[in-house]
């Protein structure tokens, strides 16, 4: 609501309450003549009426536009839809419970904390690789996992991106044709990735001279997953191979990477929606 319409809003209800007075004042016993009381009520309380309906009719706009998050910035405010965003996130919280103060001044810390919370990159992703020695006994096994601190405060939405290769290799013979495949998996919401699927052949050109077999094959995996803002989820990348004969274990491995970074906003920059129940049960068929 606008300063000028709080004020004509104040002068209504004034006028409203004097009206009022002498309303009562008519239907008093020490009030003037019964004529006077029969010819002045009634013109009163019209005029009663007609000030309550202008005052319904300044405040229902008010009333219609206000924002479900703060009350300074209604739905016909020119920022509304990236401010409601930025709350969803939990970028902001506004300046107080109930109020954005859209035309205040930001600081320059206040800057840095916006920036800090929405980006946030240096506190928000996460990565690593590594290498298994062997793969003599690989079926649905975790091959690697991150924690992941997702950006903003606690109480809105946002995604987290994570992404994943898994290289799986040997140079005895009669191992493979293999398959191999990988997934991912948070491990706090249970919402899980599609599998990614791979077979491992003979590679015709060994990377060694000396080698005279050479089994490789490398598998791909990234998803976008629907979380909480500022909380910690743990995110894993599982695998499986399938070989034709189970190797020794000496002369096998996997290399692995995995990287995870938060988002606040989708695509299109809006917030996602959760859902109660993020669980997915049989992702990995294929």
């Amino acid at each position: 609501m606008q300063p000028g319409e709080r004020d004509e809003i104040r002068a209504i209800r004034a006028e409203l309450d004097g009206l009022r007075t002498q309303l009562d004042a008519f239907g008093s016993a020490s009030g003037p003549s019964w004529w006077a009381r029969a010819t002045a009520r009634p013109r009163l309380a019209k005029r009663l009426t007609r000030v309550a309906l202008v005052g319904l009719m300044l405040a229902l706009p008010v009333m219609v536009s206000a924002s479900h998050q703060f009350t300074d910035v209604p739905t016909s405010h020119t920022f509304h839809t990236p401010i409601s965003r930025l709350f969803g996130a939990r970028l902001t919280t506004g300046c107080s419970a109930t109020k954005y103060c859209p035309s205040a001044n930001v600081t320059r810390g206040q800057m840095a904390a916006f920036l800090n919370r929405g980006l946030g990159r240096g506190a928000v992703d996460v990565g690593g690789t590594g290498m298994a020695n062997d793969w003599t006994a690989v079926n649905d096994k975790v091959l690697a996992g991150v924690d992941l601190q997702h950006g903003g405060a606690p109480g809105g939405t946002g995604h987290v991106l994570v992404t994943a290769t898994v290289s799986a290799f040997t140079t005895l013979a009669g191992v493979c044709p293999c398959e191999l495949g990988v997934w991912l998996v948070n491990e706090d919401t249970g919402e899980e990735s599609v599998g990614a699927f791979q077979v491992i052949m003979d590679v015709p050109t060994p990377p060694d001279s000396e080698l005279t077999e050479w089994y490789e094959g490398t598998g791909a995996v990234s998803h976008l997953f629907t979380v909480r803002s500022g909380v910690t989820n743990s995110y894993l990348l599982g695998t499986f191979i399938n070989t034709t004969t189970p190797p020794s274990g000496d002369v096998a491995g996997i290399d692995w990477n995995l990287t995870a970074v938060y988002v606040p906003f989708g695509a299109d920059g809006g917030n996602p929606t959760l859902t109660t129940t993020q669980g997915v049960n049989g992702r990995r068929g294929h």
